[in-house]
């Protein structure tokens, strides 16, 4: 029972932060089943506060944050612009068991299921998606999908393994990536995803590259450098020898 009680008040200040935004919750699952957990929130600067500026009242909402202690694991970050500001949060995971506990995961969703095998992997969320706490009972007089500010929850899952099945809303093969779309039309959901142990090693490279940018470039340019350097020795040396 305690339990319960402090996910709906985990669930109360996740929800005040949310209104009248839109999420794209993005985890990629490695070869290996360790999990990037990423939540990018637009807001917009005209709800976060009439009396402060959208910077101030943001760096109040990031510090209301870290005094819950599901979230101190998490690395926030914000940019504010002109009409809309964004708030980034991200976690890494050593393992998809521990993903399971995630607070924001749990957040959405009942329970976790997942099934390791020598053969496949299952990742599945079961009992209720956590529509109430987002947009309000189907039961009240006033629909939910009018009443409610927060549309759209997208939830974007890519893998470096290669797919067996899924139930996803939208499925990009080329880039690994199974999207779900939530919003108050749609007042029970779940994900489901089925992946083997062969690798998408396409997928890998592009994600290496994508997260080790800086290295990248500094031995891409001392390559080119290099070779650039080798072929002007090359070409005075071949001129040399001719004169």
């Amino acid at each position: 029972m305690k339990k319960k009680s402090f996910k709906i008040i985990l669930l109360g200040i996740f929800c005040l932060l949310l209104v009248g935004c839109n999420i794209d919750y993005n985890v990629v699952i490695d070869s290996n089943n360790r999990v990037k957990e990423n939540i990018i929130i637009n807001i917009p600067n005209n709800i976060l506060s009439n009396d402060e500026s959208p910077k101030k009242a943001l760096d109040k909402k990031i510090e209301g944050y870290k005094k819950i202690p599901a979230y101190k694991y998490y690395k926030v970050s914000r940019k504010v612009g002109k009409n809309n500001s964004i708030l980034n949060i991200k976690r890494e995971y050593s393992k998809l068991e521990k993903y399971a506990d995630s607070p924001i995961l749990n957040d959405l969703f009942e329970n976790i299921m997942i099934i390791e095998n020598d053969y496949y992997t299952v990742f599945k969320t079961v009992g209720d998606y956590n529509y109430d706490y987002f947009y309000g009972r189907v039961s009240e007089p006033i629909d939910p999908s009018k009443a409610s500010s927060i549309k759209d929850v997208v939830v974007k899952i890519q893998l470096h393994n290669k797919l067996i099945e899924s139930n996803a809303d939208e499925v990009d093969e080329k880039n690994n990536i199974y999207t779900w779309y939530f919003s108050p039309e749609y007042t029970a959901k779940y994900i489901y995803m089925k992946y083997g142990k062969e690798k998408r090693y396409d997928i890998i490279i592009k994600s290496f590259i994508k997260n080790n940018i800086g290295i990248v470039i500094v031995v891409s340019t001392i390559v080119i450098g290099v070779l650039v350097l080798g072929s002007i020795f090359f070409i005075k040396r071949i001129g040399a020898n001719k004169i």
